[in-house]
């Protein structure tokens, strides 16, 4: 048998030999440390077996042994033995605290998903509705008839026609409704808002549930939709005309009507105007009070009984 000093020489790599000269001492000194609770008895672990076997080797075997099969028996007693020695003892402190990092971990895994989900979903909606901008035909109209009533009409006050001059000049928007509600039989108008991102076709269900998490195409997306009342009539408007959509903060849907809460953005009188066309009209609103608040329901209500009970609630409005 080669002495082992000599076989290590051969078998070890020049660049590792000061690494496995101690690692071999250490092991050594480890075994020999453990030798008294093996020989007592005092473990129930394998591994402590193994250890009572190399310690045996180590003592009695240890100038004919291969040294490279003694050092990897070693180097994996060596990982053993580290974890053993610096593993923090299973305290009730410990226990709890091991816990919450795995509870912090799960729940920045799940975060994170949540977040690249809601970025995806918003990244498809606008998917749709650059496809669906660039497929519909959109047309510019002037409304000649209108504007000669307006100026003809002797009632009318100069203050009055100066006010819907700039209006009357401002054309019309005429949509094709053919393709959209070939893709979707729901569509019920298209929705445009100067200097927002909104520009999209609307949709009405018997519900106002459904494109909450739908997109246009049917799909689920938690963005949503721009969609009207189920109690809207756009084949001849109510009083009162209810349009939702998700106010999403990367400006999808109605997202961008935070730009409407922007003074520059409504003292410039090219925003004041909102147009909707329908499968019946072309239509076009002029703003007359934006405000922000919280959750309410009164908005709701699409028919008054009364033009007193419809004027109070256009007060209502204008107070805030």
């Amino acid at each position: 048998t080669k002495d082992i000093t000599k076989q290590k020489e051969i078998s070890i790599n020049v660049d590792s030999e000061e690494f496995g000269n101690q690692l071999y001492n250490l092991n050594k000194i480890a075994l020999n440390k453990l030798s008294e609770d093996v020989k007592n008895k005092t473990t129930r672990s394998r591994k402590y077996s193994e250890i009572a076997k190399l310690n045996r080797i180590e003592k009695v075997h240890i100038s004919k042994v291969n040294y490279l099969q003694y050092q990897k028996k070693l180097s994996k007693f060596a990982i053993n033995k580290l974890y053993y020695k610096f593993a923090p003892k299973e305290t009730k402190k410990y226990k709890l605290y091991k816990a919450s990092v795995i509870l912090s971990s799960v729940i920045f895994l799940i975060t994170g998903i949540i977040i690249m989900n809601w970025f995806i979903q918003g990244i498809t909606i606008n998917k749709i509705s650059y496809s669906l901008q660039e497929e519909t035909p959109i047309k510019q109209i002037d409304d000649g008839e209108l504007y000669s009533t307006i100026e003809n009409n002797e009632d009318t006050s100069k203050e009055e026609k100066d006010m819907y001059w700039k209006y009357l000049n401002t054309p019309l928007s005429s949509i094709d409704f053919t393709e959209l509600l070939k893709q979707n039989k729901n569509t019920v108008g298209w929705l445009i808002v100067n200097n927002t991102n909104i520009n999209y076709p609307v949709v009405q269900t018997t519900n106002n549930d459904y494109y909450l998490k739908h997109a246009f195409d049917g799909s689920y997306n938690s963005a949503g939709w721009v969609y009207a009342d189920f109690r809207d009539n756009f084949n001849d408007f109510n009083r009162n005309t209810v349009i939702y959509a998700h106010g999403r903060k990367d400006k999808v849907m109605f997202g961008s009507l935070t730009n409407t809460l922007d003074e520059s953005w409504y003292t410039n009188k090219e925003n004041q105007i909102i147009q909707l066309s329908t499968i019946k009209y072309n239509t076009m609103w002029q703003i007359i009070s934006i405000y922000k608040i919280r959750s309410e329901n009164y908005y709701i209500t699409t028919d008054f009984s009364s033009d007193d009970s419809f004027e109070t609630f256009i007060s209502v409005i204008k107070d805030r």
